[in-house]
């Protein structure tokens, strides 16, 4: 049967080869995590800034919404002020159409009644 240590099977200094690689990816993984550490520390004070930023813009989206909000009131109330307003304009057109009518009907008596006397 074979050995269970399989080390023992590889060629002179492959085994050194090898733990040679691995300290050198160990290395290189080490000297990576360093450099994400360091760049998580360079983006750390500009993402509170980016959050910061966004807890303003929503403040101002909230304050957007609220005046909306204050605005749609205000145009119901002025969209029944001027109803009201083209409710009254129209029974005062109403009025004057009368008036107009019955001075034209009163001017055709006096026009009748002239003309009767200057026969």
């Amino acid at each position: 049967m074979a050995s269970d240590d399989l080390t023992k099977q590889l060629e002179n200094g492959a085994l050194a080869r090898i733990l040679g690689e691995f300290a050198g990816l160990r290395a290189e993984f080490k000297a990576l995590d360093n450099k994400v550490e360091a760049r998580l520390k360079d983006t750390k004070p500009m993402w509170e800034g980016v959050q910061s930023q966004l807890k303003e813009v929503q403040g101002n989206v909230d304050e957007v919404r609220g005046d909306i909000k204050e605005l749609r009131g205000e145009i119901r109330e002025l969209r029944g002020d001027v109803d009201r307003g083209f409710r009254r304009l129209e029974r005062q057109i109403g009025v004057h159409s009368t008036d107009i009518l019955e001075l034209r009907a009163t001017e055709r008596d006096f026009e009748e009644r002239l003309t009767i006397l200057e026969k």
